[in-house]
């Protein structure tokens, strides 16, 4: 099964970096398999271990948290101020803050060699590069922008009815499930404990009852 939100597709183009991760786990259902997830998340049969939600109520329940993520995300970037993500703002602050121990070395006309540490040294071009000075956010990458993280949640997935909402299809033939599968490796087996071990009288041996008998007699 092969499930793909065209929101999510959307959002990628609209101003993610071009890099695709993947991530998947087992599922822990009747029938096994896994879950991959990319920009669209797939369920892949396979032989595994047989625990969790069925795999219907699964796919929907991750459409919905994807569906409540884009909303909190979109909610959380109208509040940022400046042009920058938040926490990329905090990273440039620190930035900032480290330059003030870079050693500028004027070489001449507009030019200045810049030292900021062992074997960190740049050039400068006060000409050219007069704007980036008086605002460091130029600096930062596209893809960190406060206007890019809008354009990405800014498309939301629809609701959906539930299951007894939906149409009555009459000439559908039903949807049968999966065979079960059997678990992979050797079933667990569950240790049984005598009954009334811990309560059993166990009888003295001739040797425990002389000496009891010795203690017992007055001298």
């Amino acid at each position: 099964m092969y499930v793909c939100l065209y929101v999510c597709k959307d959002s990628y183009r609209a101003g993610c970096r071009r890099i695709v991760g993947l991530d998947g786990y087992l599922l822990k259902g009747c029938y096994g398999g896994y879950l991959l997830a990319a920009l669209a998340y797939a369920a892949v049969e396979n032989d595994t271990e047989a625990r969790g939600k069925p795999i219907l109520t699964m796919i929907e329940t991750i459409r919905t948290n994807i569906m409540l993520l884009i909303v909190e995300k979109k909610e959380e970037a109208d509040k940022w101020k400046g042009m920058l993500c938040s926490n990329i703002r905090k990273k440039l602050n620190v930035n900032i803050k480290d330059s003030l121990r870079c050693v500028p070395s004027h070489a001449g006309g507009d030019m200045y060699q810049v030292e900021c540490g062992p074997s960190k040294q740049d050039v400068m071009d006060l000409v050219e590069n007069s704007r980036s000075y008086e605002f460091p956010e130029t600096y930062v990458q596209t893809w960190y922008t406060k206007q890019t993280l809008l354009k990405i949640y800014s498309n939301f997935i629809r609701q959906v009815k539930g299951p007894k909402q939906w149409a009555f299809l009459s000439n559908m033939l039903p949807i049968l499930p999966h065979t079960l599968k059997r678990p992979i490796g050797r079933p667990t087996k569950v240790k049984r404990h005598k009954v009334g071990v811990h309560n059993q009288v166990v009888a003295p041996t001739q040797q425990q009852a002389t000496l009891n008998k010795q203690e017992n007699t007055p001298t």
